[in-house]
């Protein structure tokens, strides 16, 4: 997150005003189906780069299954990453990762509509792409992106309701061990008057 990128106000407004047909249209061979590589394509064609037809293989096919909401993701990320205040942080490269790491992650955690029509949510996207770009927001430092990243973040979110859960279950059996414990020094108490 060294790289300072755009203000986190006009991406969030970019990710709002994303055209209904890149979320919306169907992804896996119908007739009206979205072309989600060769959006991929155009996008690095736009960099200067063309991009090979085997990474973008691997991207969309060599992966095995993919769900539409991570095509749909990635068609939704297509159009965020072709915003013009973030052409300095893009190469192939760079976009193989957000699509890889990024859009895929967040594709596992939420539907695509949530990270549109969510506040949270349209943070948490911003937040994750600009962090796999190696940048961060404009005007805050790399611990102010961090902490707010981690705050609005699903996967951060399941990590600390599956340890208070695992803390409340080390609560409940440490309860029973000490009843159990005091139930056997009370027999023992009986037994001995």
């Amino acid at each position: 997150m060294k790289k300072i990128g755009p203000p986190l106000a006009h991406l969030l407004r970019r990710l709002e005003d994303t055209p209904v047909e890149f979320y919306t249209l169907p992804v896996n061979g119908a007739p009206d189906s979205m072309a989600v590589h060769a959006l991929i394509a155009d996008l690095c064609l736009t960099l200067g780069t063309p991009f090979k037809i085997k990474d973008i293989n691997r991207l969309c096919v060599g992966r095995g299954v993919i769900s539409d909401n991570t095509y749909r993701l990635m068609a939704v990320g297509t159009w965020f990453l072709s915003d013009t205040s973030l052409t300095f942080l893009l190469t192939p490269s760079a976009v193989c990762t957000v699509i890889e790491k990024s859009l895929a992650q967040l594709s596992y955690e939420r539907n695509v509509e949530y990270y549109l029509f969510e506040e949270d949510g349209r943070e948490e996207f911003v937040r994750a792409v600009l962090r796999d770009l190696g940048a961060r927001p404009e005007g805050e430092t790399i611990a102010q992106a961090e902490d707010r990243l981690s705050a609005v973040s699903s996967q951060a979110r399941r990590v600390v309701m599956g340890e208070a859960a695992e803390g409340l279950a080390r609560d409940r059996q440490l309860r029973a061990a000490l009843a159990k414990k005091a139930a056997e020094e009370a027999a023992d108490k009986y037994m001995r008057e």
